[in-house]
């Protein structure tokens, strides 16, 4: 994004921060403010069908998979 236009960084769903932390790094590189979203209470509960991950292996979501507390993510940020 060209500096002469505004805009932000956005992050939907962070986990723990791990992410969020080198984005906030990329974000202030380029005088762009990171707003970061999320629940803090993992997966939902769904029916969705998964059968491999991005490596071939066995994928399943179960409803709470990938919950990060809110003071998890500003420690790792």
């Amino acid at each position: 994004m060209p500096k002469a236009k505004s805009g932000y960084f956005v992050e939907a769903g962070c986990f723990k921060g791990s992410s969020s932390a080198k984005f906030s790094i990329a974000a202030s590189m380029v005088g762009r403010k990171l707003i970061i979203f999320d629940s803090f209470q993992g997966m939902p509960a769904n029916q969705e069908l998964h059968t491999k991950n991005i490596f071939g292996g066995r994928a399943y979501f179960a409803e709470g998979d990938y919950k990060g507390s809110l003071e998890e993510v500003r420690n790792n940020i």
